[in-house]
């Protein structure tokens, strides 16, 4: 912040470090302030200094500073609370000088550290050193650096001590020739890292071996390998137009459409690519604020879109309310609007509440949100707080902001361990010219479309009803996929799922669900805590009997094993 107001008029810093406060006037032998009347030009022009340099701190602070310092009158007490914020007090300073030193003279090259690894490390300690005041010669920072290598380095060393311009040679020129010292004496070592590399270079692209992608830089490349190229993609849903045909979810159709959703939810893609969507994500940075925007780097193509070009892409809507909505939004009021009283909510395994206390069109419009806008790999039947917020948009036609919330969603998602919104990527990657035929093309089955075949209602209460009384909605979908993931992971939890939706199945829907006594309340709570530990033990003992060896699974005694047998 020095440097900035330095940078904009080196008075305005004369004014923070010396202070200005209000002119004073000799009455006798005693000082006292001035009157705004009795104010000279020169009087005027050091006051509007001292705001100019007030306003000027203001904006560059955030909110919790500006709470400290928006009582000081000065700019000079405003920056001497901020060094206290920042730097602390002179014992502090004192402290962290004394802690940073030791670390300087016990300063070493650490077993197979890399040599910029080092040199970053040693930036670390004498960066805020400089800061505090402590400060040393490029002497003494060169000849530290050349007694902190390790016993590798000795000829290196010795070449640059017997040199001619060792007694001139500068830290930072230091910097820049020992990477290459290391390279010219090292080539088997280089030959190593290299072939620990995930990439290779060809020109002045990087590609990753596993996948064949190119990126720009090997940073993006290791970035992408260590934390993206593992990460799951959330399978994509899509809601089928025939969906909103029947009179039933037909009002939703008219609440997106105000929106501005329609076309985004009804967005489809004949296939995904994984690995481009994963590298879409590992080289994704967003811009915020006025003018949002995208930009990433695919497999050799630059990825860049703007807010209007969202707009026209997906038909999202612009709007004056963004992220924050506004002083209107309430949990309790949203659920009263959806006919609920909020002291009755069902809660299923967490602290939101579940969808069972949710009508049937409000369920769907809870799958939207879970599925589509706001897609997750698990726990879609918990209204969690954004979902509150989506039903309160979409309620009471808020004017939303959907491109922000858009770019947001993408920039949270880099933080999951599951990759969503597969389907409007493979929009955005489609008119930059990705080669799409370079990765994996996972077709988009019958099962990702939400169509109202898809939906089994159990049992539910009608718009009006008082009391809930609901089961969750049981989906197609959901069974397919439940029973493909079952079939892949063990019998039984195969077996276990295929009683569960068999007992929903023979549910039959009821006209009417009277309010159970207490007392049945507790019997039934009871009985599905039975079943649970039924059910865990049958797990368990199928778990035991599938093991290979039947004996205990630890031998505490120290006696002799058991043979292995064919």
């Amino acid at each position: 912040m020095r440097i900035f107001i330095q940078s904009n008029d080196y008075k305005l810093w004369l004014i923070v470090k010396n202070g200005c406060g209000v002119p004073m006037k000799k009455v006798g032998e005693v000082n006292v302030p001035k009157t705004e009347e009795e104010f000279t030009d020169e009087d005027c022009k050091k006051m509007e200094l001292n705001a100019k340099a007030i306003n000027m701190i203001y904006c560059g602070v955030n909110a919790d500073d500006y709470r400290k310092i928006s009582r000081c009158e000065t700019a000079k007490q405003m920056w001497e609370k901020l060094e206290v914020t920042y730097e602390g007090t002179t014992q502090v300073r004192v402290a962290k000088i004394d802690h940073l030193t030791h670390e300087y003279e016990l300063f070493s090259m650490k077993e197979n550290e890399k040599i910029e690894e080092m040199f970053e490390r040693f930036s670390n300690i004498i960066n805020p050193l400089n800061l505090l005041g402590k400060t040393y010669t490029d002497r003494e920072l060169v000849r530290k650096v050349l007694r902190s290598l390790s016993p590798k380095w000795r000829s290196k060393v010795d070449a640059i001590e017997e040199g001619r311009d060792f007694q001139t040679t500068t830290y930072d020129a230091l910097r820049g020739r020992m990477p290459r010292c290391k390279n010219a004496s090292s080539g088997q070592e280089t030959a190593a890292e290299e072939n620990e590399r995930p990439w290779r270079r060809e020109g002045s692209k990087y590609i990753h071996i596993q996948t064949g992608l190119a990126f720009n830089t090997g940073a993006s490349v290791e970035r992408f390998h260590n934390i993206f190229l593992t990460k799951e993609i959330v399978s994509p849903k899509i809601v089928n137009k025939d969906l909103f045909k029947s009179a039933t979810y037909a009002p939703s159709k008219s609440m997106f459409l105000q929106q501005g959703l329609l076309r985004f939810i009804h967005l489809t893609y004949e296939f995904f690519c994984p690995n481009l969507i994963r590298q879409f994500y590992a080289n994704l940075r967003t811009t915020k604020g006025g003018s949002p925007s995208l930009i990433s780097y695919v497999d050799g193509k630059t990825v860049f879109i703007d807010g209007a070009g969202l707009t026209s892409l997906f038909g999202l809507r612009r709007g004056e309310i963004t992220e924050n909505l506004d002083e209107t939004f309430q949990d309790e009021a949203i659920w009263r609007q959806l006919g609920l009283d909020h002291r009755d909510l069902k809660f299923r395994n967490s602290s939101n509440p579940s969808v069972v206390n949710l009508t049937l069109i409000q369920r769907v419009q809870q799958y939207i949100f879970s599925y589509v806008l706001l897609p997750r790999d698990s726990n879609h039947g918990v209204v969690n707080k954004d979902n509150i917020r989506l039903f309160h948009v979409l309620l009471n036609d808020v004017k939303f902001d959907w491109v922000p919330f858009f770019i947001v969603a993408l920039s949270d998602g880099t933080r999951f361990s599951h990759l969503r919104f597969a389907i409007p990527i493979m929009h955005i990657l489609a008119p930059c010219k990705v080669d799409l035929t370079r990765d994996t093309q996972v077709p988009v089955k019958k099962t990702c479309f939400i169509t109202e075949a898809k939906f089994f209602r159990i049992v539910y209460r009608e718009e009006g009803d008082a009391a809930p009384n609901l089961d969750l909605i049981v989906t197609e979908e959901e069974e397919e996929s439940q029973n493909e993931n079952q079939a892949e992971s063990s019998q039984a939890g195969c077996s276990r799922a295929t009683e569960r939706v068999t007992r929903q199945r023979r549910t039959r829907p009821r006209e009417e669900a009277p309010e159970p006594s207490w007392v049945k309340k507790i019997f039934d709570t009871l009985t599905c805590i039975r079943d649970d530990v039924r059910q865990l033990n049958e797990r368990m003992t199928r778990l035991e009997q599938s093991r290979s060896y039947r004996g205990p699974r630890h031998s505490f005694s120290g006696g002799a094993h058991p043979a292995n047998s064919l």
